[in-house]
């Protein structure tokens, strides 16, 4: 039975996936799924001296997918990726980006407050200005805190209303030579409005992140000429959104991303609406 479940999964989730903030624990049985539709804000990319510039690009859109499965109470497997469609020089492409497969398990078993993943990255065309893919298999491993009053349970918090952080850092790499990247994360989590069907009130919630990415190796040339996957790059990355309860186990949201400041690198610039919804075993 779990052989047949795992293959849907990956079947439904071999379409391109994309991630939000993870390392969040399922019950045996479980599944949780995610879809989003994505709009570029401007086609700034940040040359080797962390000037913006305008590329030869037009604002690109994606339609991303995430889901997770808990493959039992000690580990949950899911999968992530984008289908990405840009324009570049009056040459439109479509094409499967930052795809991945990996399993997350909690560092104390009967914690849900750490919790540790690694993932198979999954190769893909760089599309336009997007530098987030290669086109070689890479893997990734990261490292996720959820401080709660209630360890054991994140979806049935205590205090609905009682206000959520996360951390986390991770790190890629690719069998092609590229250089490695690492990031690190925190986020922000307000609940606005507690969700009570039995008066009819779908809940809301709002949510800050901020987000730290370089390259660890690469050269180091400060030549300010376009964007280079094989250079060394940073970037400081900042969301804000807000998510809406619709069902018992759904949820509307919309998001808002931005890059503060960067070096070889693109700007994340984006709008993005999404639907979610849980599925108990």
């Amino acid at each position: 039975m779990k052989r047949i479940l795992t293959q849907h999964l990956l079947y439904i989730l071999a379409i391109p996936l994309a991630a939000s903030a993870g390392g969040h624990m399922r019950s045996g049985g479980e599944s949780f799924a995610s879809l989003g539709l994505s709009m570029d804000l401007g086609d700034r990319i940040f040359d080797k001296s962390g000037n913006a510039l305008s590329s030869s690009c037009s604002p690109g859109q994606s339609f991303s997918a995430y889901g997770e499965y808990g493959w039992s109470y000690y580990t949950t497997l899911f999968a992530s990726g984008s289908l990405r469609h840009q324009s570049c020089a009056s040459d439109a492409k479509w094409g499967v980006e930052s795809g991945k497969i990996g399993l997350a398990r909690r560092l104390d078993p009967f914690r849900n407050t750490w919790v540790w993943e690694t993932a198979l990255l999954l190769p893909s065309h760089r599309i336009g200005n997007q530098s987030d893919s290669r086109d070689a298999v890479g893997v990734t491993a990261g490292l996720h805190y959820h401080p709660r009053p209630n360890p054991y349970d994140l979806t049935n918090e205590i205090n609905p209303l009682r206000p959520k952080w996360d951390f986390g850092a991770n790190i890629k790499g690719w069998f092609d030579g590229s250089p490695r990247e690492g990031s690190v994360y925190t986020q922000y989590t307000l609940p606005l409005q507690a969700t009570d069907w039995n008066l009819g009130i779908g809940g809301w919630s709002a949510q800050a992140g901020l987000e730290y990415s370089q390259s660890l190796g690469g050269t180091r040339s400060a030549a300010p000429n376009a964007v280079n996957d094989q250079d060394a790059f940073r970037r400081l990355d900042a969301s804000l959104s807000l998510q809406h309860a619709i069902g018992k186990h759904e949820k509307l949201g919309m998001a808002l991303q931005t890059s503060l400041t960067g070096k070889n690198t693109h700007d994340t610039s984006a709008i993005r609406i999404s639907y979610e919804k849980t599925f108990s075993k």
